[in-house]
């Protein structure tokens, strides 16, 4: 059966997915065509064992489903709840954190997403402490985690239902706290390491470390994160086959020169490749490496003839057996298909022929075809430079970065207070430094970056079926321009598929309590954003001061919508006034998307904040534009977008909004910013004729805003509110409401259906079945 293995892993990994994409018509159609194909090899006993294998894929897949399901009524105030510690995260005065909720009624556990307010710096440092499991009697709500609420953002419920999680419990009061025993089963070691490189090294040289060493990424710098990004050499952080293949080498080596035989040798590698893998978190990757590794060690002791691609098979149906919905997740599908890849490469005789460097660009280039349907479909942009960067980063990485880590690493346990050990610590922080400065000068994100949109699934389809034939093609040496020229097609087709969308949009983003307004032209010859949302800052202590909101609302909110829309410059980022709630996530959006214009209304830069974020935008070399009564943002031969408001300069405040009138689609429309009662009476007192179908409400909802005069007049059908969900504020008000149903106005939310979208063709007609369509159906 050896060498074929990798025929009954697929199999099954095919009969997973069409479980877990609940018997797509694609899946099913690969699956049975994959059967066949093993059919007509003719070999017996490789087809039954692949069914009996399916079989039992299919009763795994059940099973863990059936375990999958939560015993919580959603009611529970009053329970016990174990801490698991490796899973504590702080945030200013949040700590977030897994926990095994008890139910008094079932005698169940459940595992819980946690969250708790400190009270404080105190009880900050005792949470910061803690190493073994923690055992509280709660008071909290548990609420169920909401599904994205803007196209292209991440699913934060399919992510927790991946980790077996149905819950988030929102703590509101911890009466009792226990340590739990202190033996092997509770104390996390890993969390000990971690504490105790923290103590003795910089941040910068202990971020590292745990990053490439361990996977623990959560505290290297945000800005090495997306340059790696950038440059498509984030997986430089996952530890890999080619990490593992280096410590082992070290270690093997270290043992060798201790005086221990080979024999006795490989036996401690197999007893230390799991205990590394327990300190190294069992990440995806991890675990497929680890595996991997410990197979071919057993097989190379039992004499075993064990080939890579037989691993990996064993490996894949581990994987797939133990969590059946991983093989949704990027991490799964990256680091199987490209060591699948990899495994293929290295088995082909044409590699013998080929110079270090020529394999080196051959590996990156596959390496890269293969990952860009994948990040595609996850992300919807690539970067084209990886193959250069691969090339350039990865051997600085694994032969210069990784051993003095390890050396730094052990001498931290074996000399690390003499001086000697303190000087080797100034290297490695140079070292880092000038790693950072190099790969932040060759880091240009937005030229890098590839934004397509959310993928066609046909245009996916073509693209990995092209590759398919451009492998086959190469593994049997018939090397053909027909398909190289194919992958390049379907690769073409996927960066240009933003400018072929005959549809125009204009998407109300969820931003929470603040405003963000996307206009789209069709085939991508226009793209404007009104506002960017933003989060209010409020004076804190030190200690209870969080990571920038502002900038998680632009890395997680605007910037996903807006590459999911295909969008990767914007003509116009027109912000109505200078509040942080429409102008906060402006800075980070212009690191990752191009500005060529900001337009704002005349006198906002009286407010200092947003004085200081246009003088940043004006070295970035953006346009930028005061704009007042009469000024034009846009225009084409079926829309346009003009300003109406303010008539004179104002000093950033609500009722020196922009307020922007024009025709989109069959509709025409009235953005008001926070335009209040007066600012409104002003408006309808210039236009005394005006009337429009769609009207943005003003100040979300506020009962400052939207008043009888200005409804009568303006008539809308249409009206589109946004706030966030339980918003302090309480928006919109009960007294808007009424008064928009008075007028029987149509009223989206955005806390209550997420993004709302309009569809629009070059022609001005309304595109789909609803007028609008929304996120949360």
């Amino acid at each position: 059966m050896r060498g074929y293995l990798c025929f009954i892993a697929i199999f099954s990994l095919l009969i997973e997915v069409v479980l877990v994409t609940k018997f797509n018509w694609l899946s099913l159609v690969l699956s049975l065509i994959f059967l066949i194909r093993l059919y007509f090899l003719k070999k017996n006993t490789l087809f039954l064992t692949s069914c009996m294998i399916g079989l039992l894929t299919i009763a795994f897949f059940y099973l863990y489903e059936g375990a999958n399901q939560t015993f919580l009524s959603g009611g529970e105030k009053h329970a016990q709840l174990t801490v698991l510690p490796d899973t504590i995260r702080i945030n200013g005065d949040q700590v977030q954190f897994y926990g095994e909720l008890a139910c008094d009624q079932t005698k169940k556990t459940e595992k819980v997403m946690a969250f708790y307010r400190l009270k404080n710096e105190a009880e900050q440092r005792y949470w910061l402490g803690i190493v073994s499991k923690l055992r509280l009697v709660v008071d909290g709500e548990l609420i169920v985690p909401e599904n994205n609420r803007n196209l292209g953002q991440f699913n934060y419920r399919r992510y927790l239902a991946q980790e077996k999680c149905h819950w988030i419990l929102r703590i509101s009061a911890q009466k009792e706290s226990r340590l739990q025993q202190k033996n092997i089963g509770t104390i996390s070691y890993r969390k000990k390491l971690f504490r105790f490189i923290d103590q003795r090294l910089p941040t910068k040289v202990a971020s590292y470390l745990k990053a490439l060493l361990f996977s623990e990424r959560t505290e290297l710098s945000e800005d090495v994160v997306k340059n790696l990004k950038a440059l498509g050499v984030v997986h430089l952080l996952s530890i890999s086959g080619v990490h593992l293949q280096f410590l082992l080498s070290r270690v093997n080596y270290f043992l060798v020169r201790l005086g221990f035989t080979l024999e006795t040798t490989g036996y401690c590698l197999i007893v230390f490749v799991p205990i590394y893998g327990y300190f190294a978190g069992w990440t995806v990757s991890v675990f497929r490496a680890i595996l991997m590794l410990l197979i071919s060690l057993i097989a190379k002791k039992l004499r075993l003839k064990w080939s890579s691609l037989d691993s990996w098979s064993i490996v894949v149906l581990f994987a797939i057996w133990l969590n059946p919905n991983s093989v949704m997740t990027l991490g799964f599908q990256l680091s199987y298909l490209l060591s699948f890849v990899m495994i293929l490469l290295n088995q082909n005789p044409l590699k013998k022929k080929q110079t270090p460097i020529i394999e080196s660009i051959w590996i990156s280039l596959v390496a890269m075809l293969v990952s860009v349907p994948v990040l595609v479909c996850h992300f919807n942009e690539f970067s084209w430079f990886s193959i250069f960067a691969n090339i350039m980063l990865v051997p600085l990485v694994v032969h210069g970065l990784i051993p003095l880590l390890v050396v730094l690493l052990v001498g931290l346990f074996l000399i690390g207070h003499t001086i000697l050990y303190t000087g080797f610590i100034s290297i490695v922080q140079f070292f880092l430094v000038t790693f950072e400065r190099l790969i932040d000068e060759v880091s240009f994100r937005s030229f890098y970056l590839i934004v397509t949109g959310v993928p066609s699934f046909y245009l996916i389809l073509i693209t990995f079926s092209s590759l398919v034939v451009f492998f086959l093609a190469w593994e049997s040496r018939k090397w053909t321009l027909t398909t190289s020229l194919l992958v390049l097609s379907s690769f073409l087709l996927l960066s240009l598929q933003p400018f072929l969308q005959p549809y125009g949009k204009v998407v109300i983003i969820d931003v929470g309590q603040g405003d963000s307004l996307l206009i789209k032209h069709p085939f991508n010859k226009g793209n404007y954003l009104i506002d960017t949302g933003g989060a209010v800052h409020f004076k804190q202590e030190k200690w209870k001061q969080k990571k920038d909101s502002n900038q998680k609302i632009a890395e997680k909110i605007v910037i996903p919508t807006l590459k999911a829309e295909g969008v990767s410059s914007l003509e116009k980022v027109i912000i109505t006034h200078s509040d942080m709630d429409h102008m906060g996530a402006l800075i980070d959006l212009a690191k990752e998307i191009k500005i060529k214009e900001l337009v704002f209304p005349k006198g906002g830069t009286a407010k200092k904040a947003f004085k200081e974020i246009v003088h940043q935008l004006v070295k970035k070399e953006v346009k930028v534009t005061e704009a007042l009564k009469g000024d034009v943002l846009f225009q084409t031969k079926t829309t346009y977008l003009k300003v109406v408001y303010p008539f004179e300069k104002g000093i950033g405040e609500n009722n020196d909004s922009i307020v922007a009138y024009g025709k989109i689609g069959e509709f025409h429309w009235l953005f008001t910013g926070d335009l209040e009662k007066e600012g409104e009476e002003q408006l309808i007192a210039m236009y005394p004729s005006l009337k429009v179908d769609v009207l943005k409400i003003g100040h979300h909802g506020s009962n400052t805003s939207s008043h009888d005069p200005f409804l009568h007049q303006l008539n809308p059908k249409y009206g589109l509110i946004s706030c966030g969900l339980n918003n302090r504020f309480k928006h919109p008000r009960p007294e808007v409401l009424q008064r928009l149903e008075k007028y029987k106005v149509n009223i989206y939310r955005t806390d209550k259906s997420g993004a709302i979208h309009y569809q629009f063709n070059k022609k001005g007609k309304t595109v789909g079945a609803n007028v609008f369509e929304t996120i949360l159906k």
